[in-house]
């Protein structure tokens, strides 16, 4: 956000005490351009279709069953005018944890398969 004062930014989490930090952090660096919101991220409706220019997502994925990832995936395309960035981390190397869902419980993340 400081590297691009003329473009706004929103933010959002589920956990309030995330929000809260965020908030703290940004009126610390004097950062004015972000605004932070406590949502969740299958029920957007507060923002109206194509409000962002692109929905960027950080390793929530990791941590939603299949159906709230269906739901979420389709509030960020129904949000998105231009594009949709996923960045999440998957490790095949855990098939001795993998669940009967397909999601993987081992190291600090939860890896779900979301192919099948």
């Amino acid at each position: 956000a400081k590297l691009f004062p003329e473009v706004s930014f929103v933010g959002i989490d589920k956990d309030p005490e995330r929000v809260f930090q965020t908030k703290q952090i940004l009126q610390t660096r004097k950062i004015k351009n972000v605004e932070v919101y406590e949502a969740d991220a299958r029920t957007l409706s507060q923002f109206p279709d194509k409000s962002f220019d692109v929905v960027y997502s950080s390793a929530m994925f990791l941590y939603l069953s299949p159906e709230s990832a269906k739901a979420a995936a389709a509030e960020m395309l129904r949000l998105a005018r231009r594009a949709v960035i996923l960045l999440e981390q998957h490790d095949g190397s855990l098939e001795e944890d993998r669940t009967k869902d397909g999601g993987v419980v081992g190291g600090t993340y939860w890896i779900r398969n979301y192919e099948s």
